[in-house]
């Protein structure tokens, strides 16, 4: 495997879209446990650029990539085994910072923000191969109608269509529109051209990522599995849904096909599939709730409700 250290620009700076496979999790990130910290790290470099203390970049964690084919017409690509929730969650950043410019009229930052969120290409028959981050199928109509919304009211509208659970994109998008903004001050306030390029010039420079380019010897289930033992934790059913889907893959069968018959479900539906339920003394999500019953249906035989995977 090839590693590398990366600030966002390095990330982003390529026309390449990094994409998230069918089998992976939908976006889980919230509020509190997720987009609070990360902005707190934001804000904390902002301020000290500002007033020229000393800092630290603020180091993300490392994210695990591995090639993809593509024909000659089509936008290089590279496949997230690990990251989609941190890069996802980015991506919504940048495009929040680059609404938010744009609605200020300060459209030299908004264009420089709109590098790091859109590939150029005016030619591609594709409308989608302009996201540089293409999250898993459960979440991509979403994920492109809040990138495409260009204006938090807009994202509001469309917030009232979803259901509670299937809203955290543009969630994210907002949370971060809002804390910029009340960062940033009002109009009035004299340092926030200053601020807007501390703002700018920390997203792009000072979140630093751990990239992990895999060659073809690597397990990709194995890493998967490690590195997210540190993270939000994976559900039972999501590990079982990578080990499926990926065992699928390395036999050649046909994934979206198999996906679309006996998985998508779970995802689409996922605020209720990954609702917390009770049974007994404990509360446990509704998909891991099923896949125990159905394993114990299966075998006919007590199964441990704790080692699904």
């Amino acid at each position: 495997m090839k590693v590398d250290k990366l600030t966002l620009v390095r990330v982003f700076d390529r026309t390449e879209r990094l994409e998230a496979p069918l089998f992976q999790r939908p976006y889980v990130w919230n509020e509190e446990r997720n987009w609070v910290p990360l902005w707190e790290s934001i804000r904390e470099v902002a301020n000290r650029r500002i007033v020229g203390e000393a800092f630290r970049p603020h180091f993300l964690g490392a994210i695990v990539m591995d090639q993809l084919h593509t024909v000659m017409a089509k936008v290089p690509a590279r496949q997230i085994i690990d990251g989609q929730q941190r890069l996802t969650t980015l991506q919504l950043a940048l495009a929040a910072a680059r609404d938010l410019a744009e609605e200020i009229e300060e459209h030299k930052y908004a264009l420089a923000f709109r590098k790091l969120t859109d590939n150029d290409v005016p030619l591609s028959e594709d409308p989608d191969e302009v996201f540089k981050v293409w999250p898993t199928n459960a979440d991509r109509r979403v994920f492109s109608d809040v990138m495409r919304a260009n204006t938090p009211p807009v994202v509001d509208d469309l917030m009232k269509k979803l259901d509670a659970g299937d809203d955290l994109i543009p969630k994210a998008y907002q949370f971060f529109a809002q804390t910029f903004r009340e960062w940033l001050g009002p109009a009035s306030e004299p340092t926030r051209l200053q601020r807007l390029d501390a703002l700018y010039n920390t997203l792009r420079d000072e979140l630093h990522l751990v990239v992990i380019d895999l060659d073809k010897d690597d397990d990709a289930q194995e890493i998967f599995e490690t590195l997210n033992a540190l993270g939000t934790p994976l559900q039972a059913a999501d590990l079982v849904k990578n080990y499926l889907f990926r065992t699928a893959e390395a036999q050649l069968l046909p994934t979206k096909k198999l996906y679309e018959q006996y998985w998508s479900s779970f995802d689409v539906n996922k605020s209720y599939w990954r609702k917390e339920v009770r049974q007994g003394r404990l509360n446990r999500p509704r998909l891991d709730l099923f896949l125990h019953n159905y394993l114990t249906l299966m075998l006919g035989e007590d199964v441990n409700a704790m080692k699904l995977f």
